[in-house]
Parts: C-alpha cells; structure tokens; sequence
C-alpha cells in the first residue's frame, strides 16, 4: 500500500526531536511584484521552524516592501495598526502583525510576533516566534521560544527554549525552561483516541 504523505513525514523526523503532535510547517512569503528573493522554505522540526522564522524577520524586509508605507532599508516591519509605546524597542530583524497593542517597556529582539497580540508591560521577547491571538502579561521574558495561537502567558513568567501549545495558559509566576506545554483540550483528544 502507498504511505500517505504524512506518514512519510513524521517517519522522517528523529524520534528524540518528534513533536508531541503531528504538523507539517510550511512557510512562504511573497512578495507584490516578483523579484529574485522569494523566500519559501519547509521545516519538518520545531527548533528548524523558529530558525526559518528568524532568517525570515531578517530578509524579509530587503526582499519586499510590505506595503507602501515602508521606507527602503528599514531593518523591521512594524504593521501600522499595531500600537506601540515605543517603536524603538522593537530592534532589527523583527516582524509585528496587525493589531497588536503592546505595554511600556517592551523589548523585542529578532523575533515575530503575530496578528492581534497583547503584550503588558516590562515584557522581554528574544528570538521567539509569537502566532496570533496570543497575551503575554506584565513582567514576562521569553527567550528562543515558540507560543502558539490563542495561548495566555501571566505575568512574572520566564520562558525558555520551550514550546507552548496551541490555547495553552502559563500561570503567573512559572519558570518554564526546555518544555513542550499543550492546552489541556488537546491532551484530553490525544488520551480519547489512545483509548
């Protein structure tokens, strides 16, 4: 019998690196005009998945502008919806998406950061990879990390080379330091169809 592309996939990946799930990662950024510089790449790991991502925030910006407003060698791509207390705070090779709101004193180094975010005050974002619909709490760092959609991380945290599942919360006060975390809702459907 034929192996489905999936199977094929996940056979691929090394089981000491395997994700608690299955997912394939595809990113692709396109730019309005065609120009040489596309960028497309695939990753079949986590750790791949955040490194693509890093490279992105990085040629991202010379490759294409991301709409008229963005003036030639910008370093970051800031979307003009987003409201941030101070711009500067966001350093080179970052990208921010729609929506956003950020609190005072927010430093973001060479990490994206999705649609529709909330980030409280005294938050410290290093190399991470932020889907949407995410809030981080006051007084947070995060540090070479993957937060998925809809996930809660509350205030006095510390979050390090880890992953947090999709709608996962992070309680206040939580050193999480190399962990793969998943949502409760998640971890119920993975049990039932064990059974």
């Amino acid at each position: 019998s034929q192996k489905t592309l999936e199977s094929r996939i996940s056979s691929a990946i090394p089981t000491e690196e395997q994700p608690p799930f299955e997912a394939n990662i595809l990113a692709y950024l396109h730019p309005n005009t065609p120009t040489p510089g596309n960028y497309c790449a695939r990753a079949l790991t986590l750790t791949c998945y955040r490194d693509m991502n890093a490279q992105l925030s990085k040629c991202a910006h010379r490759a294409t502008k991301y709409s008229p407003e963005e003036p030639e060698g910008k370093d970051n791509f800031i979307h003009p919806t987003v409201v941030l207390k101070a711009p500067k705070l966001v350093g080179p090779d970052c990208i921010v998406g729609s929506a956003c709101k950020f609190g005072d004193k927010v430093v973001v180094k060479k990490s994206v950061i999705g649609q529709h975010c909330q980030i409280g005050d005294d938050v410290k974002i290093t190399n991470c990879v932020i889907h949407d619909h995410v809030m981080i709490l006051n007084k947070c760092s995060l540090q070479n990390s993957i937060v998925c959609a809809n996930s809660h991380i509350e205030q006095n945290c510390s979050v390090k080379e880890s992953q947090i599942g999709v709608g996962h919360t992070v309680e206040a006060g939580t050193d999480v330091k190399n962990e793969a975390l998943s949502a409760a809702l998640f971890d119920d459907a993975l049990e039932s169809e064990d059974d």
